[in-house]
């Protein structure tokens, strides 16, 4: 959600985010971050970038979403 990406590899909280904010009382109380394609964004050379990526993905909604 974090990452806005640009070409083809876009993010797609810019249409996402709206709809999950405006009924919050339907928000999972636990989150799940799918891991398996983030070795196709730029920024990821290896596993410390994808950690680094959960900890940033996990924090953003955080903050947005509870």
């Amino acid at each position: 959600l974090f990452w806005e990406g640009g070409g083809p590899l876009r993010g797609t909280a810019q249409w996402r985010l709206p709809s999950l904010l405006a009924r919050k009382d339907l928000l999972p109380k636990v989150l799940e971050v799918e891991t398996y394609t983030w070795r196709v964004l730029p920024w990821v050379k290896g596993e410390e970038e994808i950690r680094a990526g959960v900890i940033r993905e996990l924090a953003w909604a955080e903050g947005r979403l509870f």
